[in-house]
């Protein structure tokens, strides 16, 4: 299935609550819970959060954070584990 991007109301999905998890995720960058995130939904083949936020890594010379940085995944739990309580908590109000 290839995707596209569109608006969230496109894939059946709530423009404002996609806005949570950008600002959510701008907030945890912003109190240094992590350097850096991208989020990114597609749901019905349509691409309807794509955002990014931060840095890609902590070092001397930061390197500006895009959709489309490519990560050190060494710790695929962390990942994992977050990504998944967020959306429980987002789910649950």
């Amino acid at each position: 299935m290839m995707l596209r991007s569109g608006r969230p109301d496109e894939a059946g999905l709530d423009p404002e609550r996609l806005a949570r998890i950008a600002a959510l995720l701008q907030g945890a960058v912003q109190e240094g819970a992590f350097p850096g995130a991208v989020a990114q939904l597609p749901r019905r083949g349509i691409v309807a959060l794509h955002s990014a936020t931060g840095q890609a890594a902590v070092v001397r010379e930061s390197v500006r954070i895009a959709p489309t940085t490519l990560f050190d995944l060494a710790s695929l739990t962390k990942i994992v584990a977050t990504t998944t309580a967020m959306l429980i908590l987002l789910d649950r109000g």
